[in-house]
């Protein structure tokens, strides 16, 4: 019997999937998951230089990948799974780093997309009757 093999489902084949144009050139992001996956990605690898293929640092990217999943229609499970582990990779940086200067304005962009969000959902969701 192989250990933890009552754990494991290999039948989802749940994947994220990028595009990478040419050497040298950024990572492309095509659906609202990837985006917001890529930008945790960024947000998580941070560092004191910027990328080499865009001169911005990962919060500068990060920051741009959240501003295209603006969007209006509310987020699907997988989508907001992604979007809350992004907002606790970015608290997580916040609360340890010297930085937390340029990530507020990463945490203000969070905490709007979250409130539109918000106003959103009740567009989309029927209303329950008493």
């Amino acid at each position: 019997k192989e250990p933890n093999s009552e754990t494991l489902d290999f039948a989802i084949k749940d994947y994220i999937q990028y595009s990478i144009v040419r050497e040298g050139a950024p990572i492309e992001a095509h659906s609202m998951q990837s985006r917001l996956h890529l930008a945790t990605l960024y947000v998580s690898s941070d560092g004191e230089l910027p990328d080499s293929s865009t001169g911005k640092r990962g919060y500068e990217l990060a920051a741009e990948l959240v501003r295209r999943c603006a969007t209006l229609r509310p987020l699907s499970a997988k989508e907001l799974d992604t979007f809350w582990n992004l907002c606790e990779v970015l608290s997580a940086s916040v609360d340890g780093a010297v930085r937390a200067e340029q990530l507020a304005s990463l945490q203000i962009l969070l905490t709007k997309f979250a409130t539109d969000q918000g106003r959103l959902s009740f567009c989309h969701f029927p209303e329950k009757r008493i």
